[in-house]
């Protein structure tokens, strides 16, 4: 993992191919950001620049070499899927400097992410307390999603990639898995951060056997991870129940 000695900077996670920060800046950094030069490839939402002032819980920025394209793929998927549950990325682009520093306004430190590929997000805080049923249904029912309404399998799936969005008021949440439907209202609401691990399957292709019992697997994964007696339990269900539709089910009246 790569540090910054930076009161504002939070290094996050660092794995092969990318470096995870957590940052509080000015807000009259960002638009110099948004003016710089050598802001090569640069792709945003609409609103960017009040997304990124108008959060108090900092911003989340991925790192990673410029010449490594899944970084932008995964900006590109993020915006096409939309759902409550699934992590949204705000900006991605290419920079030649270092961008800690230069949000941080230390142009005089050395420089450790040059000629860097970056994702902007908001950040949210990890998964790590109070997994209650309904965040475990939230995983649950956001992994179907994903495969029946959206068509994309997940290689694998990471604690360290999910995310809780705490609300001020309370949300409703809709799934569309297969014929059936689905809702739950919530506070803390699931964020997903798993494009780089999606598998698209085609338009014209079937979703098969195989990608069933991957997301069965991908759900025993998750709760394991998450390792709570009510994950620990799912996990139970699942070794006995391999039909998708049957567990789904059983996850509907868990409380």
């Amino acid at each position: 993992m790569i540090e910054y000695n930076f009161e504002n900077v939070q290094s996050l996670s660092h794995d092969e191919r990318l470096d995870k920060y957590h940052i509080y800046v000015e807000n009259t950094r960002w638009m110099e950001m948004m003016n710089l030069d050598d802001l090569r490839f640069f792709l945003h939402r609409k609103n960017l620049l009040n997304d990124l002032i108008e959060n108090d819980n900092g911003i989340m920025i991925k790192i990673t070499s410029w010449d490594d394209y899944d970084l932008r793929e995964e900006y590109e998927l993020s915006n096409k899927i939309n759902h409550p549950n699934l992590f949204k990325n705000l900006c991605y682009f290419e920079l030649e400097e270092d961008i800690i520093n230069f949000l941080c306004l230390h142009p005089e430190s050395p420089e450790l992410h040059q000629d860097s590929a970056i994702i902007i997000s908001k950040y949210y805080r990890g998964l790590w307390y109070d997994v209650d049923i309904n965040i475990l249904k939230q995983i649950i029912y956001t992994l179907y999603t994903l495969l029946f309404h959206f068509k994309i399998e997940l290689k694998s799936i990471n604690m360290k990639n999910i995310y809780v969005d705490e609300t001020a008021r309370m949300i409703k949440i809709k799934y569309k898995i297969d014929k059936y439907s689905h809702e739950l209202k919530t506070k803390n609401v699931v964020k997903i951060d798993e494009h780089s691990n999606s598998v698209k399957i085609g338009k014209n292709d079937k979703i098969e056997d195989r990608h069933c019992m991957k997301l069965l697997d991908n759900i025993h994964d998750i709760l394991l991870q998450i390792n709570t007696s009510a994950s620990r339990e799912i996990c139970t269900l699942i070794r006995y129940n391999r039909d998708v539709f049957e567990f789904l089910e059983i996850v509907n009246i868990l409380c």
